[in-house]
């Protein structure tokens, strides 16, 4: 698998990842508490509008009262 990472967004102990992954033509986005990956919370798209949009959102959202 090839990914490049595209951009990365941070807020205290969150971090999202935006990557292409080359091998399967798609981006992923990529969730980290505490630098640990949140597997079910990674998302897959075509298009990197869409990516970029859900990373925002990711970054935006107030897990566990940890964000805002």
């Amino acid at each position: 698998m090839a990914l490049r990472l595209l951009e990365k967004f941070d807020r205290g102990n969150i971090t999202v990842k935006v990557y292409r992954d080359t091998e399967w033509e798609e981006y992923s986005v990529r969730l980290y508490k505490n630098g640990i990956e949140q597997i079910n919370a990674s998302y897959h798209c075509e298009y990197l509008d869409d990516a970029m949009s859900t990373a925002s959102i990711m970054i935006d959202e107030d897990h566990e009262g940890e964000m805002k």
